[in-house]
């Protein structure tokens, strides 16, 4: 989900150049005209992405921020070599500009030239190793902290480990899960408009939406945010498509954990920035 200004350009698939050889129908020499079958015309192949590599003189570490795919190409297009948990340690070998997503087209290449090529997306990484965070009991991380709980669909508030408020969520649909680990708020919009990633004709796609409290947790891509047009349908099993009670057809997110105005306005007025956000299962 992109956010008023930032654009988020269409996906640039993978290409791939195909060959297809024609064979010439010559007609037996006779004095009775044939009929001559046609063979279907040759597809012109598209032009395969170049990509220039950037090297580094000596490598890098990052850690994954919350669950995360490797691709075999800097595209999401690209086959899903392997995902990754939350804080876990890759070397940065070199980087790439890539599809553009959510905060540009900087990726990074976590292996070596002599390996298979593997690349990750810039947004979904840091430099700063994530500190776990305890919501509860004698060892509970100090201050505000938020905790997003996928299998119960709900959000929960703690201050100094006491739970000050909790209620139904809407998390990502099957194929656009919400991230899990831990992450931090780092933006607070009132109001704003979200613009669809996705071209027109994507199933992804959809019409500009008026948001009226967003906490923004991984660039210009992923918030906390109310959903007006999901009315009171919050809770298990909203996040894959089902029949809502008034009848309609509904599912998850595109990614962001969504839920009530009034339920919105109370996180966006009580979350500061740099809130921790804890997202499991």
């Amino acid at each position: 989900m992109s956010v008023t200004p930032a654009a988020a350009t269409p996906n640039q698939g993978q290409r791939m150049a195909q060959s297809v050889a024609n064979v010439d129908m010559v007609p037996s020499p006779t004095a009775t005209p044939t009929v001559q079958n046609t063979p279907d015309p040759t597809p012109t192949p598209d032009p395969v992405k170049t990509m220039t590599i950037s090297w580094n003189s000596a490598p890098s570490t990052i850690y994954t921020v919350g669950t995360a795919n490797v691709r075999n190409i800097p595209f999401t297009s690209g086959y899903v070599i392997k995902t990754l948990a939350a804080a876990q340690t890759l070397t940065v070998y070199g980087t790439v500009n890539g599809e553009i997503l959510s905060n540009g087209a900087l990726w990074y290449r976590i292996s070596d030239q002599n390996s298979t090529p593997e690349y990750i997306y810039s947004e979904l990484v840091s430099t700063t190793k994530p500190v776990p965070v305890v919501t509860t009991g004698p060892t509970a991380t100090p201050g505000k902290i938020i905790k997003v709980n996928l299998t119960a669909q709900t959000i929960s508030a703690y201050d100094n480990g006491t739970l000050v408020h909790q209620n139904l969520i809407t998390s990502g649909q099957p194929n656009l899960l919400t991230p899990t680990g831990t992450f931090q708020i780092i933006s607070k919009l009132h109001p704003a408009t979200f613009y669809s990633p996705w071209p027109k004709g994507s199933p992804y796609y959809y019409a500009p939406l008026n948001i009226n409290y967003a906490l923004g947790f991984q660039g210009t891509l992923l918030f906390l945010h109310d959903a007006t047009w999901r009315g009171t349908d919050f809770g298990p099993g909203t996040n894959v498509p089902h029949t809502a009670a008034n009848g309609s057809q509904m599912t998850g997110s595109h990614g962001c954990v969504e839920m009530s105005v009034d339920n919105s306005a109370w996180f966006y007025n009580w979350a500061t920035i740099g809130t921790p956000l804890v997202i499991a299962y």
